[in-house]
């Protein structure tokens, strides 16, 4: 039997190399940001890691914004902190 190997994308702040079950995607579709929960959109897509001092950091420098080369709405980020928020619980 041929065990798959887990699927590794970057942090787009931390530049660590992670399995993506670790990480949040935002997508960039026709011109737009959305927060890939499912990963599964089309799109060009950027990887940030599952953690709140990272995703506040990416908010404070407007990463995704310079990344997608697109305006990214902050319920985007809140969107990610509240899924972790609710997995804590």
């Amino acid at each position: 039997m041929n065990k798959r190997s887990p699927v590794i994308r970057q942090c787009v702040i931390t530049r660590e190399y992670l399995e993506k079950s670790n990480l949040f995607r935002v997508a960039k579709i026709n011109g737009k940001a959305y927060f890939d929960k499912e990963q599964n959109l089309g799109g060009r897509g950027v990887y940030i890691k599952k953690d709140i001092k990272v995703i506040e950091l990416a908010r404070k420098k407007n990463t995704f914004a310079r990344s997608l080369h697109v305006n990214v709405e902050d319920e985007i980020y809140l969107s990610m902190i509240n899924n972790l928020e609710e997995k804590r619980d």
